[in-house]
């Protein structure tokens, strides 16, 4: 049996905390996503580049490149770059990796995009299969799509000096690289989680505070 008051209002704290965040799940999707890839090659070695904007605060948990189940075998490099060209994260994707959708994901340290901001995914083809003139072709929610940008593959480093500046295609282009993101809890979520623990603050002091009869 808890008697200590204090005790009382960090166990109701905790409640609070529980039951704030689990009212906004966060679950991670896809970016980028079709309904079939439709045209599949691997005829030359390239990078490919998807710009998107952030339409809201997201989280970046993954880095994917496109995966045919039948055909893909390589090990893929794949970099988020800012608008001005620096790298915010970088992961190899391989056969070992989850597949979700059409694209296997390796999981990175989380990168926070911020809402109006520009990026670049960028990844390499290391000879294997791409796909373009994908069927049903959409973005998550949050995510603009603003083109897709490409360049031979001088090395395999190359992927990481510079991202590509060849080609722009605004409606579906060739694709490799995708990401995995998920919404950042709104200001709102904290605010109240706060609120709630400061007025069990004050009612904790207003009952030490009451007279004794």
């Amino acid at each position: 049996m808890i008697r200590n008051p204090l005790q009382h209002l960090v166990l109701a704290a905790a409640l609070l905390a529980s039951l704030t965040l689990a009212s906004h799940p966060v679950h991670a999707a896809a970016a980028f996503e079709f309904d079939d890839p439709q045209f599949v090659t691997d005829f030359g070695n390239w990078n490919f580049g998807i710009n998107f904007r952030a339409d809201r605060n997201l989280q970046v948990s993954a880095l994917g490149y496109f995966w045919d189940t039948e055909l893909s075998s390589a090990a893929h490099k794949v970099a988020l770059f800012s608008a001005d060209g620096t790298r915010l994260a970088a992961a190899t994707v391989s056969a070992g990796d989850a597949l979700n959708g059409h694209f296997r994901y390796s999981l990175i340290d989380a990168v926070t995009l911020t809402a109006g901001n520009s990026y670049r995914v960028v990844g390499s083809s290391a000879s294997d299969f791409y796909f373009y003139d994908a069927v049903n072709f959409s973005s998550t929610a949050g995510i603009s799509y603003l083109g897709n940008v490409y360049s031979a593959a001088t090395g395999t480093g190359a992927l990481f000096d510079q991202t590509p500046d060849a080609g722009n295609d605004t409606v579906n282009g060739y694709w490799g690289p995708s990401l995995a993101v998920s919404p950042v809890p709104e200001p709102s979520t904290y605010g109240l989680l706060l609120a709630g623990l400061g007025l069990m603050g004050v009612m904790h002091q207003v009952r030490r505070r009451r007279p004794t009869r």
